[in-house]
């Protein structure tokens, strides 16, 4: 097996091994981490969820949400430090001997509102435990009411495969530390640290992410939104076979419809380069007992399975009528019948040595056949 297919079969062992456990996408109706509120101590930014999402494949977003949106601390709190983390295991793109990931964010206290400061990433080896504040790299952040959201590029975990690796032991926590006490009364006291501390969820971890697998880079145009044709006959459109992707595409083509049609795709496999295009004839027929509409799928699917499709509306019409003969006997004789005379018939008033044959057709006619006895 060559270099590219142990890859893909890795890659199809490591999907597979969390196939069952795994959910690929959070949100914040189903979050990877989830935590109960109320149990944040006093002035704590109480965390009930964190999740991630991947919504293009070349970033994931992490966010987490408070029970009330996060507000300015008094003075009174004399806040030295604040940070809201995410923590987790990508399964790939990690330093050696750092398997641990985690983006960060310390919001704003001078500003007299909740802002987001320094917002960034790092790797470690344990959880909850920061690396080396030097090889932090920034990143974006945003604050949407509840919610806080960090974006990590997938360039800053090299080797990391979107569609294929993921987080494993994801959890999220909060920590304030002040000096005097939260909310009291009066001056804080400088001479007393206090640290204020939430983790989602209290214990263990949360829900294990996977990156949704990339989506297919080819796509179906019809020549034709639909077909008309009578009842009995058939009618074809051209499909556009279009691969946007830099890759070729070897792809099969498929197509079902109602009992009663027949679908016939020419060619049923094309090989489209990265950014060419193949155009296939798709011919639909209908027997005489066909319904009236019907709608025929047809599918691309290429070696991973990744699949697109399109629609083709079919309507069809009355059969067309059979011919009418102009002459009106026609009709006379429903079926065609045939007197033969006999040799011995044929010597008694006929000309011996042959055999006539009378057939008398649907339109009317005497036809003579002669045989020459042998």
């Amino acid at each position: 097996m060559g270099r590219w297919g142990s890859v893909a079969l890795g890659a199809t062992l490591v999907a597979g091994m969390f196939a069952v456990s795994t959910v690929h996408a959070g949100s914040a109706e189903d979050p990877e981490v989830t935590d109960p509120s109320g149990d944040g101590g006093q002035l704590a930014r109480d965390l009930i969820k964190a999740w991630v999402t991947d919504p293009d494949p070349g970033n994931l977003t992490f966010s987490v949400e408070f029970t009330g949106a996060p507000t300015f601390y008094p003075t009174t709190a004399f806040a030295l430090s604040e940070r809201i983390t995410f923590w987790s295991k990508p399964t790939a793109g990690t330093p050696a001997g750092k398997p641990v990931l985690y983006v960060t964010t310390s919001p704003t206290q001078s500003t007299g509102a909740f802002t987001l400061g320094n917002s960034r990433f790092g790797f470690t080896a344990t959880a909850g435990t920061f690396g080396n504040l030097n090889d932090e790299v920034a990143i974006g952040g945003s604050v949407a009411g509840k919610v806080i959201t960090l974006k990590l590029p997938l360039t800053r975990l090299p080797g990391f495969v979107h569609g294929v690796d993921g987080l494993k032991d994801p959890y999220a926590n909060w920590v304030l530390v002040s000096k005097g006490p939260l909310g009291g009364a009066g001056n804080p006291d400088t001479n007393v640290i206090v640290t204020t501390y939430d983790r989602a969820p209290n214990t263990g971890f949360g829900r294990n992410f996977f990156t949704l697998a990339p989506g297919p880079t080819f796509a179906l145009n019809l020549s034709t939104p639909s077909l008309e044709f009578p009842q009995g006959g058939q009618a074809t459109a051209q499909v556009e076979v279009v691969n946007a992707g830099a890759a070729g595409a070897d792809l099969n083509l498929t197509a079902n419809a109602t009992e009663g049609y027949d679908v016939v795709i020419e060619p049923a496999s094309v090989s489209v380069g990265g950014g060419a295009n193949v155009t296939v004839n798709v011919t639909v027929s209908s027997s005489l007992g066909a319904g009236n509409t019907t709608n025929v799928t047809i599918a691309a699917t290429d070696a991973s399975g990744a699949s697109v499709s399109v629609t083709l509306a079919v309507v069809v019409g009355p059969p067309i009528p059979s011919a009418v003969p102009d002459d009106p006997g026609a009709n006379a004789t429903a079926n065609a019948t045939t007197e033969s005379a006999s040799p011995a018939a044929a010597d008694e008033g006929g000309i011996p040595g042959f055999e006539a044959t009378l057939v008398v057709a649907a339109v009317g006619m005497l036809a003579l056949r002669r045989r020459r006895d042998p």
